[in-house]
């Protein structure tokens, strides 16, 4: 009796694994795209983290006599703060095209053409 019950369980779930499996695929491209859109939003925060830590590994290897290691992570923390920069800079500027553009396209639409 049991096997007959839990045949005709998988049965129905093989006819409907094509309607229960194209769902969770659109919604997990949903979620990974809310998911990078807020990474994104906090990157600059993100890399200044992780500047700071590479600071702290320098200055532990200095202290445990790990040169090596210090320069390394020096020039690590180093290139992020850079990248940091060109973030900062990169978005600003985005900002201002983003703005201009606009105002221009609302200027187009209403027909000041000056």
């Amino acid at each position: 009796m049991m096997n007959a019950e839990m045949e005709s369980m998988y049965s129905n779930f093989i006819q409907n694994k094509s309607s229960l499996f194209e769902f969770p695929k659109f919604d997990g491209f949903y979620l990974l795209s809310e998911i990078i859109l807020k990474v994104s939003k906090h990157f600059p925060i993100l890399i200044f983290s992780f500047a700071s830590l590479k600071l702290l590994l320098v200055v532990n290897d200095i202290y445990s006599n790990n040169i090596g290691f210090a320069v390394l992570n020096s020039i690590f923390a180093i290139g992020d703060f850079i990248f940091l920069v060109q973030i900062c800079q990169r978005r600003k500027t985005h900002e201002k095209q983003t703005h201009s553009s606009s105002t221009t396209d609302s200027q187009l639409m209403e027909g000041n053409l000056e």
